[in-house]
């Protein structure tokens, strides 16, 4: 059996131009992850300012000041490389829904319109959702979780206080994480629901 070289071309232009069209696809994504980014590195220390306020509610509520709140940095380019980070984390965030976009606009074409239809609670309520864990994590859970751990300074019927001192990345390591992990938790219901 042979195979004539101008049908495995012919057979094969289909697939390359699928392949090219995933390529300009995850460019945009890129450049749109790039663009939010940058517009997060530049108000990087409000961003970091609004993320410490769970820490300072912690506080107030242990009996403490919350302007007095200490974040620590303990090598040379800890401080820098964790604003990086932060701008790289609401880079994503921010870039999410077009990148989503992106991902549905690319398989789309080879689906069935009930099936296109299906997807539509995903593209809508998944950011949805995921903000509202996000949001959960920043107003309740982080700061009952931090009051916890602000409360286990004082060592019952001593004088003894152990101080409580965390280093900037440990912090929003931390933060980070519980809203990364709350809003894929709270995206659930749209999976249970399918």
């Amino acid at each position: 059996m042979s195979f004539d070289k101008n049908e495995v071309d012919a057979s094969m232009a289909p697939l390359l131009e699928h392949l090219i069209e995933l390529r300009q696809r995850i460019i945009s994504a890129l450049i749109a992850f790039f663009i939010a980014f940058m517009l997060c590195f530049f108000v990087k220390d409000y961003i970091l300012n609004f993320l410490i306020w769970p820490y300072q509610w912690a506080m107030k509520i242990s009996g403490g000041d919350p302007e007095a709140i200490r974040l620590q940095s303990t090598q040379v380019w800890e401080t820098f490389l964790t604003k990086m980070k932060l701008a790289a984390f609401g880079g994503a965030l921010l870039s999410f829904p077009y990148t989503a976009f992106q991902f549905y606009s690319f398989i789309a074409p080879g689906l069935y319109k009930n099936e296109r239809m299906a997807f539509l609670p995903f593209l809508i309520g998944g950011p949805i959702l995921f903000f509202i864990g996000g949001a959960f994590v920043y107003a309740l859970l982080a700061p009952m979780m931090l009051w916890f751990s602000l409360t286990q300074q004082f060592l019952p019927n001593t004088h003894l206080r152990i101080e409580f001192i965390v280093r900037i990345s440990d912090y929003l390591n931390f933060l980070t994480s519980f809203i990364l992990i709350f809003g894929l938790i709270f995206q659930l219901p749209l999976v249970t629901s399918y």
